[in-house]
C-alpha cells in the first residue's frame, strides 16, 4: 500500500512540474509590434511639418492632410515695392524660383512656397513664403484663397510691406503715351542720339521680340555712364519695356590713364517708345531720360 501511494505522489509531482513550464515548451507571448507601429505612425503625423510640397506637375499638396492648397498662379510675374526708401523688385516664376533686385544694386535668388498655418480651432491660414538659397526666410505674404489673380501683395503679420504688380499697364509704365498705330517692332532697331548721349537698340531674339538696349552718356572726357537693358516689345503700347535687371555702370579714367568701372545698380527698369518721330527713354530708377528726344541715325 505504501509503495502504491509513493508511485501516485511521484506521478503527481511530474505533472505539476510540466504545468509550471519546467519543460521544453516555449510560452506564447502577445505580438505588440502592430500596436507599436500604429503608435509610431500617429507620432509622425503629429509632428509632420505643415509646409506645402511643390510637386513636379505644379500641384500644391497640404502636408497636414487637409486637402489641396492654393497654387502660385495668382502671384506669378514682376512686383515692385512701394513706400520704402530702398525698394525691391520681386520676380516670381512658374517653377517657384524667385529673384529679388534691390535699389542701389544686389540680387537675391530663392524659392517661394505655399505653406499652411494650422490654428487650434482647426482653421488654416495660408502664406506665400520666400526663402533664399540658404533656406533662410526672407518675406511672407498672406494668401487670398478666392483670387484668381492679385494686383497687390501685403507682407508680414501687420501687412506693412506693400508690393504692386509690374509690367505695362501698371503705374510704373503708365507714362507711355505712344498712340501712333503705325509704329511696330521693326521700327526700333538702330542707333539714336541726343546731345552727348546715344542709344543702341539691338535685336536679340525675333521669336519673342527681345532686344538689348545699350546707352552711353559722356559726362566728361574722364567719365562716361553706361546703361544696359534687356527689353521686350509690348504690342499693346508698341514700346520696349525692361521690367527688371537693367544695369548702370560709371566708367572713369584718371589723369594717368587708369580706367575703373563702378557698378551703380543692377535692378534697372525702363521703357523706350517712339513718339512723334523720336525715341524716348523712360528711366524708372532715376528719370535720367526725362525731356530728351533721341533722333534716329541712319
Amino acid at each position: 500500500m505504501k509503495k502504491f501511494l509513493m508511485v501516485l505522489i511521484l506521478a503527481g509531482m511530474t505533472v505539476s512540474a510540466a504545468a509550471c513550464g519546467d519543460s521544453d515548451v516555449t510560452p506564447v507571448r502577445e505580438d505588440t509590434s502592430v500596436v507599436s507601429e500604429e503608435k509610431d505612425k500617429k507620432t509622425d503625423a503629429d509632428v509632420q511639418d505643415t509646409s506645402v510640397i511643390q510637386e513636379e506637375d505644379g500641384d500644391n499638396i497640404d502636408s497636414t492632410g487637409n486637402g489641396e492648397l492654393p497654387t502660385l498662379d495668382p502671384i506669378l510675374g514682376t512686383w515692385y515695392e512701394t513706400d520704402d526708401l530702398f525698394s525691391r523688385t520681386l520676380v516670381i516664376k512658374e517653377d517657384g524660383s524667385v529673384e529679388i533686385y534691390y535699389e542701389g544694386g544686389g540680387i537675391t535668388f530663392g524659392t517661394i512656397k505655399v505653406e499652411a498655418e494650422e490654428h487650434p480651432d482647426g482653421d488654416d491660414t495660408y502664406w506665400y513664403n520666400i526663402y533664399d538659397e540658404a533656406g533662410d526666410f526672407v518675406e511672407g505674404f498672406s494668401v487670398d484663397t478666392e483670387a484668381a489673380s492679385l494686383e497687390e501683395l501685403y507682407g508680414g503679420q501687420d501687412g506693412s510691406t506693400h508690393f504692386i504688380r509690374g509690367g505695362v499697364g501698371s503705374p510704373q509704365f503708365d507714362m507711355i503715351v505712344n498712340t501712333d498705330e503705325n509704329i511696330s517692332v521693326v521700327d526700333y532697331p538702330g542707333t539714336y542720339v541726343c546731345d552727348r548721349c546715344s542709344i543702341d537698340v539691338i535685336p536679340e531674339n525675333d521669336a519673342n521680340n527681345t532686344f538689348t538696349v545699350n546707352i552711353s552718356w559722356a559726362n566728361s572726357a574722364y567719365e562716361t555712364f553706361e546703361w544696359s537693358y534687356i527689353c521686350h516689345y509690348d504690342e499693346d503700347v508698341r514700346a520696349l519695356t525692361c521690367e527688371f535687371g537693367g544695369t548702370k555702370v560709371d566708367l572713369t579714367t584718371s589723369d594717368d590713364g587708369v580706367s575703373d568701372a563702378n557698378v551703380l545698380y543692377t535692378n534697372g527698369q525702363a521703357a523706350f517708345s517712339i513718339e512723334d518721330g523720336f525715341l524716348r527713354w523712360y528711366d524708372l530708377n532715376e528719370q535720367e531720360g526725362d525731356g530728351m528726344e533721341f533722333e534716329y541715325m541712319p
